[in-house]
């Protein structure tokens, strides 16, 4: 392979990537049509296959598995010119790039793991492929031949359409590579610079992207529950009728089928997102995760025995936080002091004390950075803190404090909660009268009423579920229409 060169200033623009650009192209189409022709080519094998048992045992003539043999080599030669097509293609590209000394290498889901991608970037700079710019739409990364040097690249994140800060360039401490309508790359040869880009804008679309990713799998565990009670309310009503209704087998198979397929790439991503997470909160250094137990195991246990531990479980505090909000203060007044939430802010955790007044505030945020450091400067506690979902607390003497935050964001997570929990409820019921009707055809009316005594707490839970969201947007709008008549 023959050794790039380096490049002049003049040779480094976009326009100059073109012959490469170009020659990538190709070679991804001629990838694209290679992948269908082997998927054509399996079908076919599959089929020659059958035609050569269908010949072997007496059922297919002469010409019929003539034909079928030239068929399959027919297909075969399409696929073999693709094949050697792309070896060429690959040939004429690795020759540009040691004449052009440049390269292009695409890293289409780089936002999944932006630490990796740096690291990645600061490896291809030692290996003397410096970062020219990149099409951080389309994941494509423009290199250019350099001195082999230590540099440490840094992608940030911005507002829409906004500049890069220009604290980051000032002094020399970073040099722009490029910027996209969201993100933006510097580079460095400081190993710490006094200033650099923080990564919390990335670290909050990561958490939003696992928050989405975890409301799909517990909606998709809603809906398993639903067909598990009816398929267990069929089995029922055929142990007691003994009646084996197959249509209705065959319904539930096909549904579990349908709902299991979107369920693998649901888990897989959140599990991906999960990882991404993790580093990110550790390079962001900030209270993201939930506060961590004082005690040892040794201690609470202690504590148990003498009735000064209490562990209470409050699921769906969040439908109806300033709910939550009363009880904590209730349960502080009675001397249950909140000394931790769990990691999922499903459980609290108490301790017996002193009774105290303490205001709590459960506040949803969009996750800036000076967020934290501005309420706790405030006098505020942070309790528990998942984005974009914060607990405080605050202690007082006689007027409770005010907590300074964001109405308009109060009220729209709030709306959305009044809006989608009915409308899932309304889905989910509609599809239980549809099966309820169903069952109504099956053989016998055992599977009817049985199915209907499961569900029915189930369609119970759900009418409590809306009722609570809807209440809560009502009492949060007229808080805050309380609010401006004051003002």
């Amino acid at each position: 392979m023959p050794m790039r060169r380096k490049l002049s200033p003049h040779e480094t623009s976009p326009s100059s990537f073109e012959p490469l650009c170009r020659m990538l192209k190709k070679r991804r189409a001629a990838k694209t049509m290679l992948f269908v022709y082997l998927f054509v080519q399996a079908l076919d094998i599959l089929l020659f296959v059958f035609t050569i048992v269908a010949f072997a045992t007496g059922e297919m003539e002469t010409a019929g598995f003539v034909v079928g043999v030239v068929f399959c080599a027919l297909l075969t030669v399409p696929t073999v010119a693709l094949i050697f097509c792309m070896r060429g293609i690959g040939k004429k590209i690795r020759a540009l790039e040691g004449e052009s000394g440049q390269k292009i290498r695409v890293r289409r889901r780089f936002e999944r793991d932006i630490l990796a991608c740096e690291r990645w970037l600061n490896g291809m700079h030692r290996e003397g492929d410096a970062l020219a710019y990149a099409d951080l739409g389309a994941g494509r990364f423009f290199f250019i031949r350099a001195e082999s040097a230590t540099v440490f690249y840094r992608i940030g994140s911005k507002p829409a359409d906004a500049p890069v800060p220009p604290e980051f360039t000032e002094g020399g401490r970073f040099t722009e590579i490029c910027a996209s309508e969201r993100r933006f790359i510097l580079k460095t040869e400081l190993a710490d610079p006094p200033l650099s880009p923080s990564y919390e804008g990335e670290l909050n679309r990561a958490l939003k992207i696992k928050s989405r990713a975890a409301s799909f799998l517990v909606g998709y565990g809603v809906i398993f529950g639903v067909l598990a009670a009816l398929i267990i309310s069929f089995l029922v009503s055929y142990s007691v009728t003994e009646k084996f209704d197959l249509a209705m087998v065959i319904v539930f198979s096909v549904l579990l089928s349908l709902f299991f397929i979107p369920l693998i790439p649901g888990i897989l991503r959140y599990k991906r997102v999960a990882r991404t997470v993790k580093p990110l909160e550790g390079a962001c250094d900030n209270p993201f995760a939930a506060l961590s137990p004082s005690f040892s195991p040794k201690e609470l246990e202690k504590l148990k025995k003498e009735k000064k531990y209490v562990k209470k479980i409050r699921f769906f505090w969040l439908t109806a936080p300033d709910l939550c909000e009363r009880w904590l203060e209730k349960m502080e007044g009675q001397g249950w002091n909140l000394a931790w939430m769990g990691k999922f802010g499903g459980s609290f955790h108490f301790i017996k004390g002193e009774p105290r007044r303490i205001k709590y505030f459960v506040d949803y945020h969009d996750g800036e950075a000076e967020y934290y450091s501005l309420h706790k400067d405030n006098g505020w506690t942070l309790v528990y803190s998942a984005r974009p979902i914060s607990v405080w607390s605050h202690g007082y003497v006689e007027q409770p404090p005010v907590f300074y935050n964001d109405p308009q964001i109060l009220t729209r997570h709030a709306k959305a909660l009044a809006l989608v929990t009915p409308i899932c409820s309304a889905l989910l019921n509609g599809a239980d009268a549809v099966f309820f009707v169903m069952s109504r055809f099956a053989k016998g009316t055992t599977f009817f009423w049985v199915s209907g005594l499961i569900l029915l707490p189930y369609i119970a839970f759900l009418g409590w579920l809306t009722q609570r969201c809807i209440r809560y947007y009502l009492r949060v709008r007229a808080a805050i229409k309380n609010i401006k008549y004051k003002m």
